[in-house]
């Protein structure tokens, strides 16, 4: 349906100012509390639907390496 058309562009966007405020220590607490929110907050049925399950782990395949180098460099 439509709004879920629009709903999908607004988290895949909001998913892609995440990621890129994570490659930045300075940012990098806002983007986890967002992709902590979306993990908690939406389906993963919904993150992994065929239509955009390769957007969606492309995405979380590039905001781990800097999470882990994040914590890492916290503890």
């Amino acid at each position: 349906s439509n709004i879920l058309s629009i709903y999908f562009l607004f988290l895949e966007s909001l998913l892609k100012y995440a990621t890129d405020w994570n490659t930045n220590t300075k940012f990098c607490h806002i983007a986890q509390i967002v992709f902590e929110v979306i993990v908690r907050n939406i389906s993963p049925e919904f993150l992994l639907d065929e239509t955009n399950q390769e957007y969606a782990s492309k995405l979380i395949e590039e905001f781990l390496p800097y999470t882990e180098r994040h914590y890492n460099r916290l503890s």
